[in-house]
């Protein structure tokens, strides 16, 4: 998809020659699934996972009833420069966005009852705008656990906030 443009007026611009794709290696049967390689690209930024899975019988023997799903996901992000992406937004662009960001996240457990996280790291993530009176520099990691945020640790313009959630 490197040769398409992809464009939401205002928010978001992919113009043709930027990376844009997907491969995954898989491994399924009836009862099983396996991904052993999920790859995600959009320009510099790459996700890279892994993912199973498997059908658990919960129906009585010769009923008609579906199986509950349980899945284990895990993937990563390389460390994304926030100026090279924030090409494909009018908006980020506008904010002279810059600095890195990298993301894990993960969900196991029964579809219907799913575990998930991602941990979220900012690092020199800067800021200028004609709205903000300096440049502001966000260094960080944000911890999110199944709907809630874990932890939250922030610095910028010589503050720290610290949010532990136990």
């Amino acid at each position: 998809l490197n040769d398409v443009e992809i464009q939401h007026p205002g928010i978001f611009y992919k113009p043709a020659g930027i990376a844009l794709g997907a491969q995954a290696e898989l491994d399924a049967t009836k009862e099983e699934f396996r991904v052993l390689k999920l790859k995600l690209t959009l320009a510099d930024a790459t996700l890279e996972g892994q993912a199973s899975g498997k059908i658990i019988e919960t129906a009585t023997p010769g009923s008609a009833e579906q199986g509950a799903a349980v899945i284990d996901f895990k993937a990563h992000s390389n460390k994304i420069s926030l100026a090279k992406i924030s090409e494909l937004s009018p908006l980020a662009k506008q904010a002279k966005l810059n600095g890195y960001l990298e993301l894990s996240v993960r969900a196991s457990g029964p579809t219907d009852r799913l575990d998930y996280g991602a941990d979220i790291k900012l690092n020199q993530m800067r800021i200028q705008h004609d709205l903000l009176s300096q440049e502001l520099e966000v260094n960080g990691v944000l911890a999110i656990v199944t709907d809630q945020i874990k932890n939250l640790n922030l610095s910028f313009w010589g503050e720290s906030i610290t949010y532990n959630y136990n």
